[in-house]
């Protein structure tokens, strides 16, 4: 009997225990809900209107700034901040950070409190629209730059299309099979004949001066005047042949030292893929159609490549295969002693000089 009245006395004293704290959670949440209502519904003590009426009937317009409450707003705390959160210290309202993002950096000197001259803030409003017109001026001259390309392009694939239809006489265009990776690009020469390799009349390499090609076509004359007035080549070397060859992915150039019935300097322009040359006494074949020498230098699209002295007479140059399409196109001038037997000079190439 007595073990059941101590348990059922501990159970008693447990659920009064639970009870007092139970009570204590409520009336804790009793006093938090009250307070809440008392600072944010309730009115206010000292004026009998709500604080947030009181925020509202503030003016919008203190020391010169526009809707300064606007910027500074918060939910739920806006209410309780005092009236002189308003009253912002100057250098605050003042700040230009928001000009500086919205605005040109040459508009900054407008603003109040700048610290520039009006004789500073007019020069660098003139440096900065100099800046933009050079910045206008560049765009077309990129554009322009590109139109050239494409039309070079352009006429060398009509080139092509009319030597496979036979259009061009014979030694002009060829292209020959490929019997192995890298072998037998698509050529179009202009002036002059050129032999690669002795062929079966048992021709040697050189101008064959008994083969008649066609003349240079008028874009490409536009081109070797441009070079000579750019002072790119010599007035004494204005070119009067050109080869132009084509490649496809995987094709290549392979070690070799451009012959003398040719003067120098030569150049070439490098279009569609930019691409590598390397040069060098002695290259080494690391595979088919890829190269390595001490020298490699980059021909990005559009650039001409300068050769003379000995990086045309001594040292070998090569192209490794090329990652994609690229049009490479070569200009030299002929040695007068070398010349086709019917050679005639073109007029629209005699008497170009350099514009400086």
């Amino acid at each position: 009997m007595t073990r059941s009245r101590d348990r059922e006395r501990d159970l008693h004293r447990r659920h009064r225990s639970l009870a007092r704290v139970s009570s204590r959670r409520r009336s804790s949440g009793e006093r938090s809900r009250r307070r809440y209502q008392s600072e944010y519904e309730s009115p206010c003590r000292c004026s009998g209107t709500r604080r947030e009426e009181k925020v509202k009937e503030h003016p919008k317009q203190r020391d010169g700034v526009d809707g300064s409450e606007d910027l500074y707003r918060r939910p739920y705390k806006q209410e309780r901040v005092s009236e002189n959160f308003f009253r912002m210290p100057e250098r605050i309202h003042s700040s230009p950070r928001k000009v500086f993002a919205s605005k040109p950096s040459h508009e900054s000197e407008h603003l109040p409190n700048s610290r520039k001259s009006p004789r500073e803030a007019q020069e660098n409003r003139s440096k900065a629209d100099i800046m933009q017109n050079r910045n206008h001026e560049t765009v077309p001259r990129e554009e322009e730059g590109e139109e050239e390309q494409q039309k070079i392009v352009e006429c060398v694939f009509k080139l092509r299309r009319m030597g496979k239809k036979g259009l061009r006489s014979e030694r002009t265009y060829s292209e020959p099979r490929k019997w192995m990776r890298g072998k037998g690009r698509v050529t179009i020469q202009f002036g002059c004949c050129y032999n690669y390799a002795v062929d079966r009349n048992g021709n040697r390499p050189g101008i064959l001066r008994s083969e008649e090609v066609d003349r240079l076509p008028p874009l490409f004359k536009e081109i070797v005047k441009r070079m000579v007035s750019w002072n790119i080549l010599p007035s004494t070397c204005i070119p009067n042949s050109c080869i132009v060859n084509i490649y496809e992915e995987g094709d290549c150039i392979p070690p070799h030292v451009d012959h003398h019935d040719f003067v120098r300097p030569f150049c070439s322009l490098s279009l569609l893929t930019e691409c590598n040359i390397v040069f060098g006494s002695t290259l080494k074949v690391v595979g088919p159609g890829d190269f390595s020498g001490p020298v490699s230098i980059p021909l990005p699209v559009g650039s001409v490549l300068v050769l003379k002295d000995n990086g045309a007479d001594i040292a070998k140059h090569c192209v490794p295969r090329v990652p994609s399409k690229r049009i490479s196109i070569a200009f030299r001038k002929m040695d007068d002693s070398k010349l086709p037997y019917k050679f005639l000079p073109d007029p629209d190439l005699l008497g170009i000089k350099p514009l400086i």
